[in-house]
This record gives C-alpha cells, sequence and structure tokens, in this order.
C-alpha cells in the first residue's frame, strides 16, 4: 500500500517540566510566552498545562494530577496569566 507512518516523539511530562524549570534558572520566572521562539514545544506545554488544569477544575477528564499540579507550584508556576496587551519578548523583564 506504500504508506509512510510518522509519529511524532512522545516525550514525557517530565521532560517539558525539566525544560521549565531550566527556563526559570535563566530566565528568573516561568512566565514562558505561548510561542517562545527558542523553544515552541514548551511555550505550548505552559499553556497546555493551564487549560488542563482549567479542565480539572470544571470537574473535567485531565492530563494534570495532584502530584503535577504540586510541583508546578513548588517553582512558581502561574496558573492564570494576565490578559490585555502583551510587551514583545525583548521588552520584558527577565
Amino acid at each position: 500500500l506504500g504508506f509512510v507512518w510518522r509519529f511524532k516523539a512522545y516525550e514525557p511530562w517530565q521532560v517539558r517540566f525539566q525544560e521549565l524549570h531550566e527556563f526559570k534558572k535563566e530566565h528568573g520566572h516561568v512566565l514562558v510566552p505561548q510561542h517562545y521562539a527558542k523553544n515552541r514545544r514548551l511555550g505550548k506545554w505552559v499553556n497546555r498545562q493551564r487549560t488542563e488544569y482549567g479542565l480539572m477544575k470544571r470537574g473535567k477528564a485531565s492530563q494534570l494530577n495532584e502530584e503535577r499540579i504540586k510541583l508546578l507550584n513548588e517553582i512558581g508556576f502561574s496558573w492564570i496569566t494576565q490578559k490585555g496587551p502583551r510587551k514583545p519578548w525583548a521588552g520584558r523583564d527577565s
């Protein structure tokens, strides 16, 4: 049949969490932009954690659990971000 199957490489939650931890070491915070050019996957992952948290709070199925929430809280994760005009990444405090 000639099908070529391509799968995205699965990267466990812990890999992204470690990248977030490294981001914090470098920038002093964990407010990763959703479209973070240096690591797009990390930016999307951070946004997904907030989405999953919202699902969990509404009693819906979520990939987050209490252990993951605890780990994110321990490094200062912000579950809610500021709405409104956003400064370009270069203009943000790091």
